[in-house]
């Protein structure tokens, strides 16, 4: 496939009509144009930021740009974020005030580079125009002390996952016909992908372009979910903890087939269902890290004890 690209160089006598075939074959075969980055040094990447800017510019960011931005320069940033005043819904550790800036989450983009594709702002009325709460409310996790302020999170973030994915795969499609891009066959489709929640206070260094497959943080849910705060990984598996609106109703089936003690939570419970979509439905090989993460609040302040929670690890090199 290499030798394609250097052929369309070194052939003048290539028709235009040839041309427009390979541009056609690079649009329906996306491994076509993965294999076109060999030639770099660098493997594309791209970090996903999603959810609520609670305490960004404070708390969160100069983590973030310490441990995941500084450690990464290479990666591209894509984010979305709700286009809010205030938080809504109740949190654990919040002192009632609920104020949320989202115009911070811009501190994430280079000056020079903008963010007028990368980051999204949506309000809340968009979103609802997309998703019917009350179905969702009807699966309540149980037992479980979650109320109906929980699920609607947890939505709101699924779908905020959702929107950043969406808009990182349209700067690549657009990166296809750009008029101003040098070289026109050589598009970018990125293969190594991290997403990371925007309210966290991140505490160690991650570095996503290493060999694992698949990474989640081993924190809070030993055994029965997966933390559903960050993942990095390689696209493919990127792409499977990324999508969950399409599983609900198969896992729920699953839930209905199986023995009652297999389950430890009736209902959606979010961590629960992301464990069942990365290891039961499809398989992934995951490497569970002892990262460690503080959530952050909207009056800027930390979750400190998150961190005693950090279990054991899977990696081999830990």
């Amino acid at each position: 496939m290499i030798l394609i690209r250097r052929n369309l160089v070194a052939r003048p006598h290539l028709t235009t009509f040839a041309i427009v075939i390979f541009l056609l074959a690079l649009v329906q075969n996306p491994v076509l144009l993965m294999t076109m980055h060999a030639y770099d040094d660098v493997v594309p990447c791209a970090l996903l930021f999603f959810g609520l800017a609670r305490g960004f510019r404070d708390m969160a960011f100069p983590s973030i740009k310490e441990n995941i931005l500084n450690t990464n320069p290479a990666c591209d940033i894509f984010a979305h974020t709700y286009n809010v005043s205030r938080a809504l819904g109740v949190r654990y550790g919040e002192d009632g005030s609920g104020v949320v800036n989202p115009n911070e989450v811009y501190l994430l983009f280079d000056v020079t580079t903008g963010a007028s594709s990368r980051l999204l702002l949506e309000l809340d009325s968009e979103f609802l125009k997309h998703h019917d709460l009350r179905t969702h409310r009807r699966h309540l996790p149980f037992p479980s002390d979650w109320t109906n302020d929980q699920m609607d999170n947890m939505i709101r973030q699924w779908h905020s996952i959702k929107k950043v994915w969406s808009a990182m795969e349209r700067t690549e499609i657009g990166s296809i016909f750009s008029e101003k891009t040098k070289d026109r066959l050589r598009a970018k489709l990125y293969r190594r992908i991290g997403f990371f929640r925007l309210d966290l206070n991140y505490i160690d260094t991650i570095l996503i372009v290493e060999k694992d497959l698949a990474v989640v943080p081993k924190m809070m849910y030993h055994g029965a979910g997966y933390n559903d705060r960050m993942f990095y990984g390689d696209r493919n598996h990127a792409r499977v903890w990324s999508e969950r609106f399409g599983s609900v109703g198969r896992y729920l089936q699953w839930q209905h087939d199986i023995p009652k003690i297999i389950v430890a939570k009736q209902g959606l419970h979010s961590e629960n269902f992301l464990r069942w979509i990365v290891s039961t439905q499809h398989l992934l090989p995951v490497t569970i890290k002892p990262f460690c993460f503080q959530r952050v609040r909207s009056h800027g302040g930390t979750l400190d004890g998150d961190c005693d929670l950090v279990g054991a690890s899977s990696d081999p090199d830990k």
